[in-house]
């Protein structure tokens, strides 16, 4: 596989990079100065169950602080969407700050968790937005946030900011396996301009034995690895009867690390959980609960078995 740096000599047009991240230039704005103080807390695209098919643009969890950046074009037709999002925010204790893009004619009332922001060609003033955001962040947590924002200085870190989330959100990154298996003559693309959030349909082709077979990547987003062929099927369902029973038999529970095979396990209990049945065995449930799944059928099956178990 090609280098970062060698990606980042191709890839220049942050445009193009926001658009493959189905992100804005001033939300990685925003994102790019909070980085200088949150480092990697912040969270980009950030999902909860409770919200759907939606997502938070850029989330803090030490705050529990959510900001997202409205462009006018975009949101000017969601405002029933994004109203319901403030409501499940606000229910779920998320301090949530809107940045709203607007016309420069227009005089519309701002609430007091918005920030008012006229456009201007090549976002020039983002950086009064981001001041402004800044101010309602300190005086909402009573805390001393400071920032000096100058787009032009920081132009080139700011590429490079761009560049890197977007290299670590492909599947080249993601699940670094995906070079064995991916094959350029059947695919269109190269395994960095895949996403580990796309929805498209590839094609891989098996290093042992051959077989072609589909990545359909609208089913993937929450797996550890990539997808195995069925010839590497057997030795998961191993790894998976050996771990139960070692936990059955003597109260071991399976390592889950950063390795291939344990991150291919890991992927095989959670399809497990989601597909539970009431006829489980209680240790079996205990045991995923003890290393660290969670799910609110894995809880309701597990206190059923353990009623079941006391009468």
């Amino acid at each position: 596989m090609i280098s970062f740096e060698q990606w980042c000599k191709t890839k220049t047009n942050i445009v193009s990079l926001v658009r493959s991240l189905s992100s804005s230039v001033p939300e990685q704005y925003i994102g790019f100065y909070l980085h200088q103080v949150f480092e990697k807390e912040i969270e980009c695209q950030k999902w909860f169950d409770w919200l759907g098919h939606s997502s938070i643009d850029i989330y803090i969890p030490s705050l529990k602080l959510a900001i997202e950046y409205d462009g006018e074009y975009y949101h000017s037709h969601r405002r029933s969407v994004d109203a319901q999002k403030d409501a499940l925010c606000y229910a779920h204790d998320i301090y949530l700050i809107r940045i709203r893009e607007q016309k420069q004619s227009e005089n519309i009332s701002k609430k007091e968790n918005e920030i008012l922001y006229c456009y201007a060609k090549n976002y020039a003033n983002i950086a009064k937005a981001i001041n402004d955001l800044l101010l309602l962040i300190n005086k909402k947590y009573n805390i001393e946030i400071k920032i000096d924002v100058d787009l032009m200085r920081d132009k080139d870190k700011i590429l490079l900011y761009v560049q890197n989330k977007h290299f670590l959100k492909s599947i080249a990154c993601v699940w670094p396996e995906v070079k064995e298996y991916w094959d350029y003559s059947l695919n269109p693309c190269s395994i960095f301009d895949v996403f580990y959030t796309d929805s498209g349909r590839y094609k891989l082709k098996c290093p042992y034995c051959g077989k072609i077979f589909d990545l359909h990547m609208r089913y993937c987003h929450d797996r550890k690895s990539l997808i195995p062929c069925e010839c590497e099927y057997k030795e998961i369902e191993v790894n998976l009867k050996k771990a139960i029973n070692d936990y059955k038999e003597y109260g071991i529970l399976v390592v889950l690390d950063d390795t291939l095979q344990s991150r291919r396990l890991y992927d095989r209990m959670q399809s497990n959980i989601r597909y539970f049945l009431s006829s489980e065995k209680k240790e079996e449930i205990e045991m995923y609960i003890k290393l660290g799944f969670e799910s609110p059928r894995l809880n309701l099956y597990y206190s059923i078995i353990k009623r079941k178990n006391n009468t």
